[in-house]
């Protein structure tokens, strides 16, 4: 998750013959002794960054440095503080891109989105000439292993989301305990006035990883709470859950310290929560915060995170569970469909066909992952009220791409029992015949449009090629890098023989999509976009400014 840039743990190219074109500038990447850098060049202005730490190794490999080279003045925070520098690489595809996710420092005034939480590209941070990218320290509690006590203080937001127990923990006890240098020099040890309790919280949360963590990355105190006990003496059991003098729980009189559903869980979840943007039905529109999802459904009343993932493993690049050994992780509990005349007449498949798998109906692939679509850890069901009526994903239309939503409504009718209110229907789907997933890429919200495309090119639903190209004109730059993954692998082609990068401007990409639309039969329109699905489709909220849900 997190380490030191070194020989060992760089995965990007360094050599010097890698580079990337970005809003009219240059970024570079060379190796200068032992030191990896980051040069950005546009006009006359060059900086130059040194990278000392790296994040992930999977699929995407970010960076973390400090400028030592630009024209701000020499006391920038830029050269004093590990900053997320603005360049990943992508492992599969061996290529430099722009980061993404990563929240940008931006002008107070400036327009946000208020249902996303990443810019159009016209929008999005220009590296070149503001490079206000986000202070490592606020995204390193997660990404590191801090002593649990110093999380208790300087994200209590993030680590009371999902505790277990009403509770109350005394910072300035613990402040001045164990961290007695923050207390000021002239003032009695046992006193900190609310105003310097708060301030000594804020000086925590810009505290950084190499000088002030257990380790960087995950390690064993990450879930294991430090157990210097069972380090000592292997037959002293390890604590699940926080203790600490500092700590007071109430309303308990004796608390269970082991292994069990809650301890194990919140030990997940303290890392895997938070805020993102949401679908409908409040369900995380992409991953990092699975365990916030996962307590939506009523499952996790009994189910434990480690009931499917091995916290000592790596998941590697693909799940590597079969498709009938993530239904028994189900059939487990849901004994009742152990039969296969019980599946199929609860799924009303075939069993052992997709329509029958309980993942795709009940945990389909709606979060954006770092490099593809994966499952939500939200299960929910497939009828669900919210998702259907404000034309969301729902998991019926992400396989039956080309039937329109009245087909799915009949079939949840005549199998669940379920009806939908008319009137919010009618708002919803304008175009009540047009295929769902084709109508998905219509949406105002981009998270929507990202699953209508995936969905299509997962299917190989050539008969909307038309609509896919324009996912690659899409304002969003994560759209853009997805669909030219998909088209890439279901249309066997190289768009880079096109001219085409995803995170090109939109007059950069009209010539590539041009030549591209020709190649596959495509019409191009005057603006360089195809118009076929987006004139039947008036309140199309990309061409219009009416907005459709």
């Amino acid at each position: 998750m997190n380490a030191y840039a070194n020989e060992s743990t760089v995965k990007g190219d360094f050599s010097g013959n890698a580079s990337i074109n970005y809003f009219g500038g240059l970024g570079e990447f060379q190796l200068v002794g032992s030191e990896y850098r980051m040069k950005l060049t546009r006009g006359n202005i060059t900086r130059v960054y040194r990278i000392n730490q790296t994040i992930g190794s999977r699929f995407t490999q970010y960076y973390v440095g400090k400028m030592i080279k630009g024209p701000e003045h020499a006391g920038h925070d830029f050269y004093k503080t590990d900053h997320v520098l603005p360049f990943g690489y992508w492992l599969d595809e061996q290529q430099w891109i722009p980061i993404v996710h990563v929240h940008q420092i931006v002008d107070e005034d400036a327009q946000t989105q208020k249902d996303e939480d990443e810019w159009p590209s016209d929008q999005r941070l220009d590296p070149f000439s503001n490079p206000g990218f986000v202070p490592y320290s606020v995204c390193n509690d997660c990404h590191t292993t801090f002593p649990l006590a110093d999380l208790f203080v300087k994200s209590p937001d993030i680590l009371g989301m999902h505790f277990p127990h009403k509770a109350n923990f005394s910072v300035s006890d613990y402040l001045r305990s164990e961290r007695p240098t923050f207390r000021r020099r002239d003032q009695r040890p046992s006193v900190h006035s609310r105003k310097e309790i708060m301030n000594l919280i804020e000086t925590t949360r810009e505290w950084e990883a190499p000088d002030m963590a257990v380790n960087l990355g995950i390690s064993c105190e990450a879930c294991h709470m430090g157990s210097k006990a069972h380090a000592e003496d292997k037959h002293q059991k390890l604590d699940f859950f926080a203790k600490s003098p500092h700590l007071r729980l109430e309303g308990l009189k004796e608390k269970d310290f082991g292994r069990n559903q809650t301890n194990v869980n919140y030990m997940c979840g303290r890392c895997h929560a938070g805020g993102r943007p949401v679908y409908a039905n409040e369900i995380s529109t992409w991953n990092s915060t699975e365990y916030t999802d996962a307590t939506l459904g009523s499952c996790y009343s009994e189910l434990k995170c480690i009931d499917c993932h091995d916290p000592h493993s790596g998941i590697g690049k693909k799940w590597a569970a079969t498709p009938t050994q993530d239904d028994q992780s189900c059939i487990r509990c849901h004994d009742q469909f152990t039969e296969p005349a019980a599946i199929q007449a609860h799924t009303h498949h075939k069993p052992n066909t997709a329509g029958s798998r309980c993942m795709n109906c009940h945990m389909p692939r709606i979060n954006e992952g770092l490099q593809d679509i994966v499952r939500t850890h939200a299960i929910f069901s497939p009828t669900d009220r919210n998702m259907i009526e404000k034309n969301h994903p729902n998991a019926c239309n992400m396989c039956h791409t080309e039937k329109p939503i009245d087909w799915t409504l009949t079939h949840l009718n005549e199998w669940y029992g379920k009806t939908y209110s008319e009137n919010l229907l009618a708002k919803s789907y304008p175009n009540r015949s047009a295929p769902v997933a084709q109508n998905w890429l219509a949406s105002r919200k981009s998270s929507v449009r990202l699953i209508g495309a995936d969905s299509l090119m997962r299917t190989e639903s050539h008969w909307a090629i038309d609509d896919l190209l324009d996912s690659l004109d899409d304002p969003f730059l994560i759209n853009r890098q997805f669909a030219s993954r998909g088209l890439e692998q279901m249309l066997d082609i190289d768009l880079e023989n096109f001219g085409y990068q995803f995170y090109m401007t939109i007059d950069e990409r009209k010539e590539p999509l041009k030549k591209l639309r020709q190649k596959v039969g495509a019409p191009a329109s005057m603006n360089g976009t195809t118009d076929r699905h987006r004139g039947s489709n008036k309140n199309n909220a990309l061409n219009s400014k009416k907005p459709v849900n």
